[in-house]
């Protein structure tokens, strides 16, 4: 999941590695992009709203570079306008802050279905202003 809010990350990089999930982050788009050039992710979350680079920059440039072209997009927003981005950023799924864990267990179900494969990117944890995490 690549998000800016550093609880609502490191929370759900524990409950999705807890279900077995390769769970892993970022907290921009740009920090995103540097993970993707050596972990090709098969499902990411997005915030739309972030510092430096914000999910619609990021997915036009993970596009324009090829990185992860198979990964799967479940988009997050504390916006209504979640639904709409999905859309036009084409992504499989959108929930709208606060969302239940559910929610997302249902989101990341049709994605890793669709991407035959249990393995999303999981947000950030804030590994890269606190140090590196084992």
């Amino acid at each position: 999941m690549v998000d800016d809010d550093c609880d609502l990350g490191d929370t759900l990089i524990q409950i999705l590695s807890a279900r077995g999930y390769d769970a892993r982050g970022a907290l921009d788009g740009r920090a995103a992009l540097d993970a993707l050039e050596s972990w090709p992710a098969d499902v990411i979350l997005l915030d739309l709203s972030m510092p430096v680079l914000d999910g619609p920059a990021f997915r036009a440039e993970q596009r324009r570079r090829g990185l992860a072209p198979r990964a799967r997009l479940v988009v997050l927003s504390a916006n209504d306008e979640a639904h709409e981005a999905a859309e036009e950023l084409g992504a499989c799924a959108a929930l709208v802050k606060p969302f239940s864990l559910r929610r997302l267990e249902d989101a990341l179900r049709r994605a890793t279905s669709s991407a035959g494969t249990r393995t999303p990117i999981s947000r950030s944890t804030c590994t890269s202003r606190r140090g590196a995490r084992s």
